[in-house]
């Protein structure tokens, strides 16, 4: 079986054409390829972003509270230092109470 020029004209061609179709379509799935990366990076970015504001929230909530808790131990050592003042002065109040009557 001989091919003539012209077949194999026609065949090669064929060949060319289709190869440069799919370098075409090889072209467009690396441009989306690399715009589903830039995509996936901004994402990352974003989430690091709002993973950095989410601990900053959570360290202002418990900053907020810690400063609660130490005006709440503040004011609880006052009321103990009055109860020790009152348990102390409890005694002698009941002695001058005992000598009134």
């Amino acid at each position: 079986m001989e091919i003539h020029t012209s077949q194999f004209l026609g065949i090669l061609s064929a060949v060319l054409l289709t190869a440069f179709g799919l370098s075409i379509r090889l072209a467009n799935v690396s441009t989306r390829l690399k715009n589903a990366e830039h995509d996936l990076d901004a994402l990352r970015s974003e989430i690091s972003s709002l993973q950095h504001k989410h601990q900053q929230a959570l360290d202002g909530i418990n900053k907020a509270h810690e400063d609660e808790l130490k005006e709440y131990n503040q004011q609880l050592q006052k009321l103990k230092k009055q109860i020790t003042h009152y348990t102390k002065a409890l005694p002698s109040l009941s002695d001058m109470g005992r000598e009134l009557l």
